[in-house]
């Protein structure tokens, strides 16, 4: 789902594969999974930084729930060009990394594995590269397989 949050997670509908839109808890529901990986935070900046953690945390807590068998990991928020968060106060690199900080506490806390994209994408000053980014926020469709090959090969640690 396009846009979806910590605060919206429950009710959003994402589109799958068999052509029918389910929530993230009907999906969670049909079947038992190996892995589950989970990233959102970036679209919540605009929240007090304590709400987003509480929500984050109780969203983990459910879907463990859920899926007691199954791996949590726990994806850092992508860093975002310098000149957008040079320009953002809310959309920020130093906001994302203080957000990065707490999800990786939460993984620690409730024994789920973090891995942290952002070695993946970013320049040499800790920000999302100009080169991967067309509106300073997003990595560019084309960079998705890089992505995916960077996932395969990440040792959940």
């Amino acid at each position: 789902d396009s846009g979806m949050s910590v605060f919206s997670l429950w009710e959003s509908k994402a589109d799958c594969s068999d052509g029918e839109k389910k929530t993230l808890e009907q999906l969670l529901s049909e079947k038992q999974y190996q892995t589950i990986h989970f990233m959102l935070g970036i679209n919540e900046l605009g929240y007090p930084m304590e709400q987003i953690v509480q929500e984050y945390e109780e969203a983990v807590e459910k879907i463990q729930d859920m899926q007691p068998q199954a791996i949590v990991v726990l994806g850092a928020n992508m860093h975002v060009t310098a000149e957008k968060s040079e320009s953002s106060s809310i959309y920020n690199n130093e906001r994302i990394n203080i957000l990065n900080d707490q999800i990786k506490q939460i993984g620690q806390e409730q024994n789920c594995y973090y891995i942290d994209v952002n070695e993946r994408f970013d320049d040499e000053e800790g920000s999302l590269s100009e080169e991967y980014s067309g509106d300073g926020s997003h990595v560019l469709g084309k960079y998705y397989a890089e992505w995916t090959v960077w996932l395969q090969g990440t040792r959940t640690q």
